[in-house]
């Protein structure tokens, strides 16, 4: 959760958060994958959405003039 914040507040301070929201989205993945059987569907599914909030506000930000 820590990464996705960091990738969150350096989108919001309108910063490249590329870098931290690659490393974001590796951790999940890798928690998944080492937790398959968890229950933490909800918490999984938020952060999932904020991840691609972020990489479409970063698309967003990296086409304008």
């Amino acid at each position: 959760m820590r990464a996705t914040a960091r990738a969150l507040d350096a989108a919001l301070r309108g910063e490249d958060c590329a870098a931290d929201l690659d490393r974001a989205r590796g951790l999940d993945l890798a928690h998944r994958a080492a937790h398959p059987t968890r229950h933490d569907a909800v918490l999984r599914a938020g952060l999932h959405l904020t991840h691609e909030a972020v990489a479409d506000h970063q698309a967003t930000r990296s086409t304008r003039p």
